[in-house]
């Protein structure tokens, strides 16, 4: 079975025709299957050096996706994502979403759709941003965008009528290299970057739920509302990684031993506790 076909048997799709259709059902597919986690992530730096890469390549993210229920962050998600599409015949370049961000633009029909599958937000189907597009999950997301410029945009996620980020997508094409510096922002090992601070995974779980769990707490929205209870133990998270996401213990411990070492634990702790919420990286 090559990659292509293993990524498609856990998104569950069968692919006939490069069409709308289809993208809308892969990306639908991609947010409800796979889930934004910031430990492979580590897992990858602690790696870089004999790896010589900090995103992963195609095959190597589908095996660990396959085999360990591992996803990613944006840059994760995203590129490899694009990577299945033109696999499979879509005509892609990628655009920035500042700060610490990235999508997909996809040529189709004669226009370019806006799609991102690596920011946990309930955009389930492919967009034409000139739409300024502006709707609900049925668990209580909003997402809305806004036209600033002919080549920049405005989007917002909200809780109900609680912003809680604000980015800019910049609509200009882009390459995978043209990344490289921001791939290397989002790995600062500094203390004011929250996203190698924190060992977490979130997930859209089916259209009327999501949830969020971290060393701190699992929250999960849902269509009665918001629902959060304290983290009471270690097992406990790895167990609740596991049942969630089948994330794997190993790569849960390897997260953990790292934000957790003495240098950083206090800041870890600091970022669980004040930046509960925040996208990116």
């Amino acid at each position: 079975m090559t990659w292509v076909e293993r990524y498609l048997n856990v998104l569950g799709v069968d692919v006939s025709n490069p069409d709308f259709e289809t993208l809308a059902a892969l990306t639908q597919a991609h947010l409800l299957r796979i889930p934004y986690e910031l430990l492979s992530k580590i897992h990858y730096y602690n790696h870089r050096a004999e790896n010589g890469w900090l995103v992963p390549p195609a095959e190597v993210f589908v095996e660990n996706l396959a085999t360990k229920g591992w996803g990613g962050n944006c840059f994760i998600l995203n590129f490899n994502f694009g990577r299945l599409l033109e696999a499979l015949g879509y005509l892609l370049d990628y655009c920035r979403v500042a700060p610490g961000h990235m999508a997909i633009r996809v040529h189709l029909d004669g226009q370019i759709w806006y799609v991102d599958v690596g920011y946990g937000a309930p955009t389930y189907r492919p967009l034409l941003l000139d739409e300024e597009p502006d709707f609900t999950s049925l668990y209580g997301e909003r997402v809305k965008i806004t036209k600033l410029t002919d080549t920049t945009y405005e989007i917002e996620r909200f809780y109900y009528e609680d912003l809680f980020v604000k980015k800019v997508i910049e609509w200009s094409p882009l390459t995978f290299v043209d990344f490289d510096e921001d791939i290397a922002f989002s790995h600062r090992d500094t203390d004011d970057n929250v996203f190698m601070r924190r060992a977490s995974a979130d997930g859209i779980k089916s259209p009327y739920e999501k949830v969020w769990i971290d060393t701190h707490r699992h929250l999960r929205m849902d269509t009665q509302g918001r629902h959060q209870t304290d983290m009471p133990d270690m097992e406990t998270f790895y167990r609740s990684l596991h049942e969630t996401f089948g994330l794997d213990r190993a790569v849960a411990e390897e997260a953990v031993e790292f934000v957790t070492a003495s240098h950083r634990q206090q800041t870890t702790h600091q970022n669980a506790t004040h930046n509960p919420r925040r996208y990116g990286g």
